[in-house]
């Protein structure tokens, strides 16, 4: 299985050598809780935070008194925005979840009138890409504490919203699924289903390209989809973050260990997308060929392993794409 970060020198001549590099990370997480019968969360920020009697739409109300610290280093909520229904009652918090260094780990989103009982914890894409800690040499992100703050509050994890786990190379993978697509001498895989027509129109799979008044772009996004939600998309993070998150500049590329700000190296992106609904089925695989990872309620601790994302990524990508040469399976996982 792929290491957070693998170097494979290819078998060519020294002076042709290509260093490939890895990393696979999680980029976007949402997870949903279970709040205790016996635990009033919602009062209890309205009644710490003193947002009580303020105006939602006064911008004055922001400040350092909207703290509520829990725990015992200093983690605490800070509410950024609430709504109120016509009595004048708050119905609905959004909350920073701020660590003891005063940086965001995330939002925290509860309400009286929708999904009652839960709350819904959404973290911020730094945070993801921030060493939190080192363990036996393999570094882990900022996920680490959530479940410290589960603890803290006596919640426990209902479902995972939804996730992106995504494998960032140093090298053209767009170009090598392409390569596959179109070498039918290959057999083509598509949602579960064989292409057996190489003129039918591939359905659910979509190229992208960009383009200038004068060029189009040489490599195109790929994107496969199915109708529940699963995706993949293939495509060059690098372009995107220069052109439209430039933000991630300052931590993804330092994260991976690769992809500088120059276009010298490129961030090459397999990125999947899945739901709950996927999360569920993808449990259900996991009662049968991993169950020391089929415990829903250690999600978070097991995403911390890297195998284990890996194994999500894969299982997912399996779902959407693959291919078979001489009787044999070819996933995207081999392609890299």
């Amino acid at each position: 299985m792929l290491q957070q970060q693998i170097i494979i020198a290819e078998q060519q001549p020294q002076q042709f050598m290509v260093t490939k590099k890895y990393s696979i990370n999680t980029d976007k997480l949402k997870l949903c809780y279970r709040i205790p019968q016996d635990y009033d969360l919602f009062n209890y920020i309205i009644e710490h935070s003193g947002i009580a009697d303020l105006n939602a739409e006064d911008i004055e109300w922001r400040t350092e008194t909207t703290k509520v610290f829990f725990g015992a280093e200093d983690f605490y909520f800070s509410v950024t925005e609430f709504t109120k229904n016509e009595d004048n009652e708050i119905i609905k918090l959004l909350c920073a979840v701020m660590l003891p260094d005063h940086t965001k780990l995330g939002d925290l989103e509860i309400s009286k009138v929708a999904f009652v009982g839960k709350a819904f914890f959404s973290f911020t894409n730094r945070s993801l890409y921030t060493p939190s800690s080192n363990i036996f040499g393999e570094k882990h992100n900022n996920v680490i504490h959530l479940q410290y703050i589960a603890d803290c509050l006596g919640l426990s994890l209902n479902n995972v919203t939804n996730i992106e786990i995504a494998i960032d190379t140093n090298f053209n993978f767009q170009r090598k699924v392409q390569t596959y697509i179109t070498d039918t001498s290959k057999e083509m895989y598509l949602n579960g289903r064989r292409v057996k027509d190489e003129n039918t129109r591939l359905k659910n799979y979509f190229e992208v390209k960009g383009r200038t008044r004068k060029h189009t772009d040489k490599y195109p996004t790929i994107v496969v989809k199915q109708a529940d939600g699963l995706q993949l998309k293939i495509y060059n993070k690098s372009i995107e973050m220069r052109e439209c998150e430039q933000g991630k500049l300052e931590y993804i590329p330092e994260w991976n260990g690769f992809g500088d700000t120059s276009e010298n190296e490129q961030i090459y992106r397999a990125e999947i997308t899945a739901t709950r609904e996927d999360i569920r089925d993808f449990y259900a695989f996991l009662s049968d060929f991993r169950p020391d990872w089929n415990e829903p309620e250690y999600f978070l601790y097991h995403l911390l392993n890297e195998d284990f994302r890996a194994f999500l990524w894969h299982y997912s990508t399996h779902r959407l794409l693959y291919f078979k040469d001489g009787g044999q399976d070819v996933d995207l996982m081999d392609l890299l």
